[in-house]
């Protein structure tokens, strides 16, 4: 007799960067964790999909980065964002959402790829006649399916046992977004505090992006200090950071490292946020650090 074999799938979704494929990490940033190196199987051509002004399909490469035949599924889900920037998946639409499965196509929804094969995904939205002007976003989550090992027979005093195997299911989810009419976004900096760090911990810049409009904001915020003696020095950079049309806010909180090595002591930290596609930045503030 043998013993039956439970496989648990575990779902664990990207976000930055995903965003979510969407936060840089810090200059001196920890190396991988064993879950990171289901995530590195995955290789995506772009962190986000934005079809507006007429253009309505776009095509997503991924890449299969490890060195054995993996096998791939596309799957649209929903994403609430919290003041925090975290991401909370959810599969049915609320009432103010357009259902997916009406305007939202892809293909293909599972497919196969050897070392180093490329797969392009085809996405297309079809609007309704009577669609009215806004933003509407969706998350197209690339699954990557687990291995499924042979049942192992057992011996027969743990005949009536029951072999438990979790079988990780990885996934990088990017926003996929449609705009009609006149869609705008404008996002400020405010509410900033320094938290100062210590031996175990880098120091921290917590500040909160404030948006207006009716359409999300992508950008990046830099961080500089500036001391009373000397020039100043980018000491956080993040890039991608989303503010999606339904927050009016949110935090970001930045890991500050000098590669100089002066103390954050004496000087000013000024934050900075740039949209996507803009050169100079729309928004700044500081804080004094004495």
């Amino acid at each position: 007799m043998t013993r039956p074999l439970l496989l648990i799938t575990l779902g664990l979704s990207a976000l930055a960067g995903m965003a979510q494929a969407s936060a840089a990490k810090a200059p001196s940033s920890p190396a991988p964790t064993q879950a990171d190196a289901g995530f590195a199987d995955i290789f995506l051509t772009a962190r986000r999909v934005v079809l507006e002004g007429g253009h309505r399909s776009m095509g997503v490469s991924l890449m299969n980065a490890s060195a054995h035949r993996n096998t791939y599924r596309i799957v649209i889900n929903y994403r609430d964002m919290d003041a925090d920037g975290q991401l909370t998946e959810r599969q049915d639409p609320k009432p103010s959402d357009r259902n997916w499965k009406d305007l939202l196509r892809f293909s293909p929804r599972q497919f196969v790829l050897d070392s180093g094969e490329s797969q392009l995904v085809r996405l297309s939205f079809s609007p309704i006649l009577d669609l009215p002007d806004g933003e509407y976003r969706y998350f197209i989550n690339f699954q990557l399916l687990p291995h499924t090992p042979d049942p192992v027979p057992s011996s027969q005093d743990t005949a009536e046992a029951i072999n438990l195997q979790v079988l990780p299911t990885y996934a990088l989810a990017i926003p996929v977004i449609y705009r009609k009419g006149n869609v705008q976004a404008q996002v400020q900096l405010s509410d900033i505090s320094f938290l100062p760090g210590s031996e175990e911990k880098a120091p921290v810049l917590r500040v909160k992006l404030s948006r207006t409009g009716n359409a999300s904001s992508y950008g990046h915020i830099r961080a500089l200090w500036v001391p009373n003696q000397g020039g100043e020095e980018e000491v956080s950079l993040m890039k991608g950071v989303a503010v999606y049309a339904e927050n009016d806010h949110r935090w970001v909180s930045l890991e500050l490292h000098s590669a100089s090595g002066r103390p954050f002591t004496a000087g000013r930290l000024r934050v900075t946020y740039t949209a996507d596609g803009k050169k100079n930045a729309g928004s700044q503030v500081e804080i004094p650090v004495p």
